[in-house]
């Protein structure tokens, strides 16, 4: 017969190696898997809110010479960029984002994020040389656009290469662990007729998949 206390202890036990290992799996196919990543992450971009910040910063960028526009380009333009984004016409650009987000992660070297609005900028300075009555001012700043911006600067996302390989490894071991530890415990209630065992163990193992879930949301 197996102690209440002994009980409570395998109990906790496996949830946390269960808890390990379930972090370790999702690390290695949702953020390490480059390709997951970016299909999630490229899904991520092209959120409205996230559409709209990107909007914002283009917009900060284009009028950093001239004040008084940036007003009237985000009243009338941020709209129209935000809806750009979402288009296909820049989704190799998101797409290289979500690749930058996904090595500046699991890089064990700080990673900035660009995105490239080429795409953006490229018409609009063909587009100055024919407007007329353009001042120099004007034309040259919109001539000077950059073809990409620093959406996160180098380090402003912390990479996660070595505590993930740890609990990739670790995932693995807690993982061989617990399922020996289930099958013992089950073994036990089944010939001792505990069904307190399978109740605590079942009670445990909720908690630990419902702290998971929380875990991913948060991330």
């Amino acid at each position: 017969m197996m102690s209440k206390k002994m009980i409570i202890v395998l109990s906790v036990v496996v949830s946390v190696f269960l808890l390990l290992t379930s972090v370790g799996l999702w690390l290695e196919r949702q953020i390490f898997n480059e390709e997951r990543f970016k299909e999630t992450a490229a899904g991520v971009i092209k959120t409205e809110q996230v559409r709209e910040a990107i909007a914002d910063e283009i917009i900060v960028i284009v009028t950093g010479d001239f004040p008084e526009l940036k007003d009237l380009a985000t009243e009338f333009v941020q709209p129209t960029l935000a809806e750009l984004l979402n288009s296909d016409f820049i989704a190799s650009a998101v797409e290289e984002v979500a690749g930058e987000i996904q090595v500046a992660l699991t890089s064990s070297e700080p990673q900035a994020v660009a995105i490239d609005i080429s795409g953006i900028t490229g018409p609009l300075k063909t587009a100055v040389g024919f407007i007329p009555n353009l001042s120099s001012e004007v034309e040259n700043a919109v001539k000077d656009l950059p073809s990409s911006i620093v959406l996160i600067e180098k380090g402003g996302i912390p990479s996660i290469f070595t505590i993930g390989l740890i609990l990739m490894w670790l995932g693995r071991l807690t993982g061989v662990a617990a399922l020996v530890i289930f099958i013992v415990m089950v073994w036990k209630a089944i010939v001792n007729r505990q069904s307190q065992i399978l109740r605590t163990l079942g009670i445990y193992i909720s908690i630990g998949a419902a702290i998971f879930l929380v875990l991913v949301w948060a991330f």
